[in-house]
């Protein structure tokens, strides 16, 4: 496990709106004090500092399970293991609010049954643009979009 005793390596980036999305970002950056005696200014130093970085994420999820006709909603847990490559890179994730609608019974009402449903989608590593060490240089990040429906 690693801790992070200085408070400016990692940043909670404000939201944006989009049309359909709220964005949040969290990104792991570099000391950048340069009086600092703590602080690693060369770049490979600090990764063999750092060492591998391992994320373990533990998540509720559901899904749509289309061959599950009496409960086609699946409920799960989810513990995922990501290992950080040693390139600045980030992952791009999405959190949604799904609502599935019914209405194919023997005698229909004019009603549907709906079923609501939160799915949590994480992307792969992607590289990052932040490269120049240590004062544009993103380690890792993970950006969250949120659907207006969960918010």
């Amino acid at each position: 496990m690693f801790c992070i005793a200085d408070y400016d390596q990692i940043k909670i980036n404000g939201q944006s709106d989009l049309d359909n999305f709220t964005r949040l970002e969290m990104n792991l950056y570099p000391c950048k004090n340069e009086t600092s005696p703590e602080c690693i200014h060369d770049e490979q130093r600090f990764k063999e500092y750092l060492g591998p970085l391992d994320f373990m994420l533990y998540y509720n999820h559901a899904r749509f399970e289309l061959e599950q006709y009496d409960q086609p909603i699946l409920k799960e847990s989810i513990l995922k293991n990501i290992q950080v490559v040693d390139k600045p890179n980030f992952i791009h994730s999405e959190l949604q609010e799904n609502v599935l609608e019914d209405d194919s019974k023997w005698l229909s009402n004019g009603f549907a049954d709906e079923d609501s449903f939160t799915t949590f989608n994480i992307g792969v590593q992607q590289p990052s643009a932040y490269t120049r060490y240590p004062h544009e240089y993103k380690i890792t990040g993970m950006e969250i979009m949120f659907s207006f429906d969960v918010i």
